[in-house]
C-alpha cells in the first residue's frame, strides 16, 4: 500500500476538519495542478458516465462512497470497461461530487492510505485537487489527451508574457515534433526543437523569450507552430517588453 502524492494534501485537509481544536472548515489545494502534472501523476485517465454512488463503509472511512462509471474512452491505466473509483462523500472532505447519469474527466490514483484497509486497498480514488471535472465538448484537456486528433496543444502561458512562456502539447503516437516560434510577418523567431522524436503523452517545453541570436524578442503578437508528420498546429500568444 502507498501514498498517492495528489491525496497527501486532502488527507491532511481532512485531519484537521475531523480534529476539534482545529479552525479549519473546508478543503483546500495547493493550487491548480496543470493538465502535464496532473496527467503524470495520475494511474488512470479516463471519460466516462457515472451508472451508481453507494456507500462505502463499514470498509472504508464513513463517508467513503464509491462511484462506478462506465469507462468510453481511457487514455492510461486501462481501467475495465465498467470501473468503481473512491472519493468522499463531501467537498468539506475533499471528496469529488459527482452525480448519476452525468459524464466526467476523470484523473485516477491508486492507494486508499487512510481510508482503512478495505477489500481493495489499491482501489482507485479521486479528489477535489485531481482535476477531475465535468465533461464539455471544448474541453481543452481533450485537446491535448489526443480527443480529436493525434496532436492536442494547448494555448501557451502565460498570455501576454513579460518572459518566459510555457507550451503544453500531447501526442497520440510517437513521432517526429518540431516546435518553431514565428512573428505575424512569418519570419522564424526561434526553433525550440525540430526532428525531436517524442514518445507519446504529454510534454511540456518553456520558451526563454529570446530570439535564435539570444536577443529578447521584441513586444509584439507571436505565432507558436507545433508540427509532427505534416499535421501543423498554430497557437498565438502574445509579449509585452
Amino acid at each position: 500500500m502507498r501514498w498517492s502524492k495528489p491525496f497527501a494534501l486532502p488527507l491532511l485537509a481532512l485531519t484537521l476538519i475531523l480534529t476539534p481544536s482545529s479552525d479549519a472548515r473546508a478543503c483546500t489545494c495547493a493550487g491548480d495542478q496543470g493538465f502535464v502534472a496532473a496527467f503524470d501523476a495520475s494511474d488512470a485517465v479516463f471519460l466516462g458516465d457515472v451508472l451508481s454512488i453507494e456507500n462505502a463503509g463499514p470498509d472504508y472511512y464513513p463517508t467513503a462512497v464509491w462511484v462506478l462509471f462506465r469507462v468510453d474512452k481511457s487514455w492510461k491505466g486501462e481501467p475495465p470497461l465498467t470501473t468503481r473509483l473512491l472519493t468522499a462523500g463531501s467537498g468539506v472532505s475533499c471528496g469529488f461530487t459527482f452525480v448519476p447519469g452525468t459524464r466526467y474527466l476523470v484523473y485516477a490514483y491508486r492507494g486508499v492510505e487512510g481510508w482503512g484497509p478495505g477489500p481493495d486497498p489499491d482501489a482507485l480514488q479521486t479528489n477535489l485537487c485531481a482535476r477531475t471535472h465535468a465533461y464539455r465538448p471544448d474541453d481543452p484537456d481533450l485537446g491535448a489527451l489526443d480527443w480529436t486528433g493525434s496532436v492536442g496543444f494547448l494555448a501557451p502561458y502565460p498570455s501576454p508574457s513579460t518572459g518566459e512562456v510555457a507550451f503544453d502539447y500531447s501526442l497520440g503516437a510517437e513521432g517526429s515534433v518540431e516546435l518553431a516560434i514565428y512573428d505575424l510577418s512569418g519570419r522564424q523567431v526561434r526553433v525550440l526543437f525540430e526532428r525531436d522524436a517524442q514518445a507519446p503523452g504529454p510534454h511540456h517545453r518553456v520558451w526563454d523569450g529570446r530570439d535564435r541570436s539570444g536577443r529578447s524578442a521584441r513586444a509584439g503578437v507571436y505565432i507558436a507552430v507545433l508540427t509532427m508528420d505534416g499535421m501543423r498546429l498554430h497557437r498565438r500568444f502574445a509579449l509585452l517588453r
